[in-house]
């Protein structure tokens, strides 16, 4: 598993669901040669949800040169394997990577945040992007523990975002401000996760 202090890249394709629900039957299999274009230089991958890759980069960014190379080789990699909208990201935990990859979405280039600096880049990021990240850390801390957020973990994240924006932390940096025991005394495991 990977933890929140982990180099993480996160592939992800924002718009999968519609251009999966245009495929009908075919959807099923039509992430499969993405899949396969980046297990052909990293060996392990996990598939979070549709439209979402994720896997450490401690092996593959030493064997490239590190994460710039890296997150350029992916993206080289995944376009030449689809023409539907995607954004790399590579950050310290799922989270941040995930952020990241929503952000790389947008400018259409990979999305690289310095080791270690996570954190500092995260502060100034709205607690909303919980939301636009649920396909990515929803599989870690679902309802039922794994497997693809269903209904009840999204409605469990929209219910989180609103209750910390009624208390005023609008920003991951003020809700890094409050200590791990205040975050669990309010939301239990999912406290932990955000103090993370």
């Amino acid at each position: 598993m990977l933890d929140a202090s982990t180099r993480v890249v996160v592939v992800q394709f924002p718009h999968w669901a519609s251009f999966a629900a245009a495929l009908g039957r075919a959807a099923r299999t039509a992430f499969e040669p993405i899949v396969q274009s980046v297990v052909e230089h990293v060996p392990l991958v996990e598939v979070t949800a549709p439209g979402v890759i994720v896997f450490a980069t401690r092996g593959p960014s030493r064997y490239v040169g590190g994460d710039d190379r890296l997150a350029a080789l992916v993206q080289s990699t995944v376009s030449g394997a689809t023409h539907v909208a995607f954004g790399v990201g590579i950050a310290d935990g799922r989270l941040a990577a995930g952020i990241a990859a929503r952000h790389a979405i947008q400018s259409g280039e990979p999305l690289v945040v310095p080791p270690e600096a996570s954190a500092r880049w995260l502060a100034t990021s709205s607690v909303r992007a919980l939301l636009e990240c649920v396909e990515v850390i929803g599989a870690v801390k679902g309802a039922a523990g794994v497997g693809v957020p269903g209904a009840d973990d999204i409605a469990s994240y929209r219910d989180v975002v609103s209750l910390l924006e009624r208390l005023g932390l609008y920003r991951f940096g003020d809700v890094a401000a409050l200590s791990e025991a205040d975050l669990i005394a309010r939301f239990g495991a999912f406290g932990r996760d955000l103090s993370r």
